[in-house]
This record gives structure tokens, sequence and C-alpha cells, in this order.
């Protein structure tokens, strides 16, 4: 009689190379927009904070109606769509609503399935900003993180991190020179 011995710490191999899970396969590419919203998706972060709000220099002027939005994709579209502008403040801060200058705590790896309801809507990406040093962000997951963290600013003031302007809209020509 064979005895079997069970080692923790290691992975037990199945007998029958057939017994074992599925294969992940290739990440699907039938995307319904030009905007990766995976990469936000990959990046871990949840908002925790949503502003109808236009800025400068994407928005002339500020025709948001200045509403805080529940964290809705759907909202969002409905603002966009109803002549807002598609201009929105949103910060990714922890307890950014009651203490919008103490609040410092961002935390990653956070599920949101709203990035992926942006997508099944149709809603693409137009742009997004450092609310901190007003830097235009590439959608993929390493340039938002990299505005996440400790980085200088467009003022001397120091001030917190974790703040983002975007602008989405409905239809967008993607630039046949920028990468993902």
């Amino acid at each position: 009689m064979a005895q079997t011995a069970t080692v923790v710490g290691l992975k037990k191999l199945p007998e029958d190379p057939t017994d074992g899970p599925e294969p992940l396969g290739p990440p699907p590419t039938d995307r319904k927009t030009f905007t990766n919203w995976r990469a936000l998706a990959e990046s871990g972060l949840k908002p925790t904070y949503i502003k109808c709000n236009g800025y400068f220099p994407t928005h002339k002027y500020d025709n948001g109606c200045h509403t805080l939005l529940p964290l809705s994709p759907e909202l969002m579209a409905r603002h966009m769509d109803g002549e807002h502008g598609g201009g929105f403040f949103m910060s990714f801060r922890e307890n950014y609503q009651n203490d919008p200058i103490g609040a410092s705590t961002i935390r990653t790896g956070r599920l949101w399935d709203g990035w992926e309801k942006f997508e099944q809507l149709g809603v693409e990406l137009r742009e997004m900003r450092c609310a901190h040093c007003d830097g235009d962000i590439k959608v993929n997951s390493r340039s938002i993180l990299k505005h996440i963290k400790n980085h200088p600013g467009k003022s001397s003031k120091d001030r917190l991190w974790g703040d983002f302007w975007i602008t989405i809209t409905r239809n967008i020509e993607p630039d046949p020179d920028e990468d993902e």
C-alpha cells in the first residue's frame, strides 16, 4: 500500500494532465470602445468622489453643473449627454468629501466594475489630466499609478495627489501614432 504525503507550501501536480484547471486564454480583443478601460481596471483604483465640472484648457468655459455624483458611469454618461460638457473632477482619496485637504489615503487593489460599464455604454475617455501637476495621462496603469504617488506639482504648495480631471465623450477618433 503506497502512502501519499502532503507538503505544505508546494503545489501537488495532478496525476492526469487533463485534470488541471483550464489555461487562461488571451484577453478578449473585441472592445466596444477605442479607450482601454481595462487599463484603469488593472490599476486597481476605485473613485471615491466624482463632481460634474469643466476645467481649463480643455473646457474653455465651465458648463458643468457642479453636482456631486454617485459612483455611477450611467449618471456620468447622462450628464455628458445632457450638454454638461463631459468634464468631471474625480478623486481616489479616501474620505475626500468630508475632508478634501486632509484626506490622503489611497487604496489600490480595489475592484470597481464602473470601468467595464463605461465600455458597455460606449463612452470614450477623451482626456485624463492630473489635478496636482496638470500632466496629461496616457491610459495605462503605469502612468496612472505614477500620478497617484508623490510627484512635483504645478505650484509650490504641497498639494495632495490622487485627484484627476477627466473628459468623457461618445465619439472619438483614435490617434494612429499613440500606442496603448
